[in-house]
Protein backbone atom coordinates (compact mmCIF):
# COMPACT_ATOMS: atom_id res chain seq x y z
CA UNK A 1 0.00 0.00 0.00
CA UNK A 2 1.75 3.28 -1.07
CA UNK A 3 2.32 6.14 1.51
CA UNK A 4 3.62 9.46 1.16
CA UNK A 5 5.67 12.00 3.12
CA UNK A 6 5.44 15.29 1.99
CA UNK A 7 6.81 18.71 3.00
CA UNK A 8 4.41 20.62 0.89
CA UNK A 9 2.51 23.13 3.00
CA UNK A 10 -0.39 22.83 0.58
CA UNK A 11 -0.24 19.05 0.90
CA UNK A 12 -3.24 18.55 3.15
CA UNK A 13 -5.22 20.76 -0.06
CA UNK A 14 -4.33 17.37 -2.70
CA UNK A 15 -2.94 14.31 -0.97
CA UNK A 16 -6.14 13.03 0.40
CA UNK A 17 -7.15 12.90 -2.80
CA UNK A 18 -4.18 10.89 -4.42
CA UNK A 19 -3.56 8.53 -1.26
CA UNK A 20 -6.53 8.52 0.72
CA UNK A 21 -6.87 9.68 4.27
CA UNK A 22 -4.71 7.59 6.13
CA UNK A 23 -2.00 7.20 3.72
CA UNK A 24 0.24 10.45 4.02
CA UNK A 25 1.59 12.40 6.46
CA UNK A 26 3.11 16.01 6.62
CA UNK A 27 5.93 17.04 8.06
CA UNK A 28 6.01 20.85 7.91
CA UNK A 29 9.41 21.33 8.86
CA UNK A 30 12.59 19.65 7.04
CA UNK A 31 14.57 19.18 9.25
CA UNK A 32 12.70 17.21 11.32
CA UNK A 33 12.28 14.68 8.58
CA UNK A 34 15.27 12.13 10.44
CA UNK A 35 14.25 12.19 13.50
CA UNK A 36 10.35 11.44 12.26
CA UNK A 37 11.29 8.76 9.79
CA UNK A 38 12.51 6.18 12.14
CA UNK A 39 8.73 6.34 14.00
CA UNK A 40 6.81 6.84 10.27
CA UNK A 41 8.69 3.14 9.78
CA UNK A 42 7.67 1.58 12.88
CA UNK A 43 4.14 2.77 12.51
CA UNK A 44 3.88 1.26 8.94
CA UNK A 45 5.47 -1.85 9.65
CA UNK A 46 3.58 -2.62 13.16
CA UNK A 47 0.16 -2.30 11.65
Amino acid sequence: KPFCISIDVDAQEYLPYLFGNDSFTQILRPAQLPLCLPQLYHQLTSQ
